[in-house]
């Protein structure tokens, strides 16, 4: 799990823009690819507010810091919430198997 509760969200309007809060990698690359953005707004913060698993899924919780509304997002696993939240932010995740695959050493 890449994104953390309190992580904040800018849908930029420019795609070589990139704003946001959280966990960062050294050296992350700006990525860019369409995501389904019908909820969050261009300009508009947003906050990860909560995360819950429900019966097979994870309900992620988002607020809008402009409004306080809240709405849920489903996602099959935490890393398909974690590369949907990183194509809203235009980042690129870092390789965790890679980095921690112990065989090498």
């Amino acid at each position: 799990m890449h994104y953390i509760v309190g992580t904040k969200i800018i849908v930029n309007t420019s795609p070589n823009v990139r704003q946001s809060s959280g966990p960062r990698s050294v050296g992350s690359a700006q990525v860019n690819r369409r995501v389904n953005t019908e909820h969050f707004q261009p300009g508009n913060e947003y906050m990860l507010h909560y995360i819950k698993k429900e019966k097979k899924k994870f309900v992620y919780t988002f607020k809008n810091n402009t409004t306080d509304e809240k709405f849920l997002l489903p996602f099959e696993s935490p890393g398909e919430a974690d590369r949907y939240i990183a194509r809203l932010l235009g980042e690129k995740l870092p390789d965790y198997k890679k980095h921690y695959d112990t065989k090498g050493q």
